[in-house]
């Protein structure tokens, strides 16, 4: 009992010290002055400043952008192969792509399924299907009347520069074939990977065989089961034989006529760069 009456006799002790510790600070201390904080000379930049929405962490820890293809993005051609798949050429803002089946044309849009006159991409906004342009200026096939045009000058030099131009890219008078016109994008899209070919074209018999309708056959003039035996007089036996025997003197704005058979019977294609073709 003792040491109970000692423990409580010092704990009110403590507490009364610490009351009059307090109330004597409050008596006799000295008196709190308040210093008003002064108004910022520019309160759109203070607030701007204090970044009270955490943009750096929005910007580092939040959702990503969804990526999508871009709006100015252009399907200019297809090769389309068994189960849909095959090639897709774009047009993107930093140049002509060509893409297969199953990659990305930008990050985070893949081409997922390419069928003969349309392709199905997948980016940030979901499944998305494009068509390829049926009467577009990518690749179009024409009488060889009205692949000559003709243009009254005044100007010697002008006509004479007219006249090469036409020796060049022009058909021989005699041509009756298809004349099929190529958009210069396509034409490097095209010599870019030859790989391609070999979706398109098979050897056969001492030539090139066209797998399946549509896409590029479609707007070379092409169909399943065309052959294709020489392109100015050089032998086509490989698919890889495309990318020298035609490509390449396409894009040297050269005509090439392209000597095969369909059906039995010969087929002939004249084929130009558009821009020489004029």
């Amino acid at each position: 009992m003792k040491v109970a009456s000692a423990l409580a006799t010092f704990v009110a002790g403590c507490a009364l010290a610490l009351v009059l510790a307090h109330w004597g600070w409050q008596i006799f201390g000295p008196v709190p002055r308040h210093i008003a904080a002064q108004a910022p000379a520019d309160p759109v930049a203070a607030i701007i400043g204090a970044d009270l929405f955490d943009r750096t962490q929005i910007a580092s820890g939040g959702a990503p952008a969804r990526a999508v293809l871009p709006g100015d993005a252009r399907l200019l051609g297809i090769i389309a192969g068994a189960r849909n798949e095959g090639y897709a050429l774009f047009r993107l803002p930093d140049g002509a792509k060509i893409v297969a089946q199953g990659h990305e044309i930008a990050p985070g849009v893949t081409v997922t399924a390419i069928e003969p006159f349309a392709v199905t991409i997948r980016d940030g906004a979901g499944e998305r299907r494009f068509l390829l342009p049926e009467n577009g200026s990518i690749a179009k096939p024409v009488s060889s009347s009205s692949s000559i045009r003709t243009t009254a000058s005044s100007s010697a030099p002008q006509a004479a520069s007219h006249g090469a131009s036409l020796a060049t890219c022009a058909p021989p008078a005699a041509f009756r074939g298809n004349v099929v016109r190529l958009n210069a994008e396509l034409l490097g899209g095209l010599g870019g990977d030859a790989a391609l070919w070999h979706t398109l074209l098979a050897p056969a018999d001492g030539g090139l065989v066209v797998r399946e309708d549509g896409g590029f056959g479609a707007m070379l003039g092409l169909k399943s089961g065309d052959r294709l035996v020489q392109a100015n007089g050089i032998a086509l036996r490989v698919p890889d034989d495309v990318t020298a025997a035609v490509i390449r003197p396409l894009i040297a704005n050269q005509g090439v006529r392209v000597v095969g058979s369909r059906a039995g019977a010969t087929h002939e294609l004249w084929l130009a760069n558009v821009a020489c073709a004029g």
